[in-house]
């Protein structure tokens, strides 16, 4: 299991997303104040609120990476080094969760999935395309092109 089942519940009781709203909403409410939060930077502007949300953002990460660290370390004093070790592996990303997935999760379920050939520039075709041909069932080739969004099929002269 390697501590993955007590950083998901440790997580879900935080809810670090749920954190950064209200940290965020703390934040615009002092700005309508003209206010200062702790240490956090003023917000004048919708880019000092960008930013701030940038910042916040990082620090739950590394809040998350903490947690993480201090669950393994107990987990390997608790069970040893070499029993957690075994136990230990990163998830493949068809074993994450989607809907809880984090930014990092879900980009290494995007990595993981293959290129749509409509996201591609070469799978594109313009609005001047030509007629693609088509074989029929019966054989014989007929070319299809795209008529007010509705196929038209036209047998070539022989």
């Amino acid at each position: 299991m390697g501590g993955t089942y007590y950083l998901h519940r440790t997580l879900r009781q935080l809810d670090l997303e749920a954190l950064l709203g209200r940290l965020l909403e703390a934040a615009r409410t002092a700005r309508a104040a003209g206010e200062e939060i702790g240490r956090l930077p003023a917000m004048r502007s919708d880019l000092d609120e960008r930013l701030l949300e940038e910042e916040l953002r990082a620090r739950l990460e590394a809040l998350r990476r903490a947690i993480e660290a201090e669950i393994r370390r107990r987990l390997v004093a608790d069970r040893g080094a070499e029993a957690l070790a075994r136990s230990v592996r990163s998830p493949l990303p068809e074993d994450i969760e989607f809907m809880h997935a984090t930014r990092e999760e879900l980009a290494l379920i995007r990595r993981s999935l293959p290129a749509s050939p409509a996201s591609s520039p070469a799978g594109c075709s313009g609005a001047g395309a030509t007629a693609d041909r088509v074989r029929s069932t019966s054989g014989d080739v007929r070319r299809s092109s795209p008529m007010a969004g509705a196929a038209r099929d036209e047998v070539p002269p022989s």
